[in-house]
């Protein structure tokens, strides 16, 4: 995988329940399994970062692909809570420093979920610790801020491309040339 600044790409076996669940409704998958039916579909994103003009120019660049729809954006970390069990994304792409709860705090609400979203971070702050708490709760792609909104969209491709079928995914971690 090619990084802008250094990304990770990190998952494990996941069962999926069969349903994808939107703010909008639930639409059934075919075969019951995350993995053939994720790309013949657009990719649901939450965003959720209090810069709400970088989410509002990263939702315009990942519709603008075609392969996503962002199914909900947060500019807090409660609302991104809240959005989580509405939405129910494939992708949770946020930054860890968020008002009202922190990234982590949303990523331990992620990992609730049945199946958890697949997740990246975009974050201007890291240290070893946080980063391995992140990598811990299943964060799969790290980014250094500032980051493009291309480059944001061109991760979450290959992140849904490297692995979504639940028996591909990745597992491997390096965090510490982030901090």
């Amino acid at each position: 995988m090619t990084g802008f600044g250094r990304t990770c790409c990190i998952s494990e076996n996941t069962p999926y329940n069969g349903i994808i669940a939107g703010c909008g409704g639930r639409e059934n998958v075919r075969n019951g399994q995350r993995g053939t039916d994720f790309m013949d579909r657009r990719i649901r994103i939450l965003l959720a970062d209090g810069n709400e003009e970088f989410c509002g120019r990263l939702k315009q660049v990942l519709e603008k692909t075609g392969k996503f729809v962002v199914a909900g954006a947060a500019a807090d970390g409660e609302r991104a809570c809240a959005l989580l069990q509405t939405c129910h994304p494939d992708i949770l792409a946020l930054d860890l420093m968020l008002p009202k709860a922190d990234g982590i705090t949303v990523l331990k609400q992620a990992r609730e979920l049945d199946p958890p979203p697949l997740a990246l971070v975009m974050t201007g702050f890291m240290t070893e610790y946080i980063g391995m708490m992140a990598a811990e709760l299943g964060v799969q792609y790290f980014m250094r801020k500032p980051c493009a909104c291309q480059a944001v969209a061109e991760r979450m491709a290959e992140l849904a491309s490297c692995g979504q079928t639940a028996l591909q995914r990745r597992t491997e971690t390096d965090v510490s040339s982030l901090v």
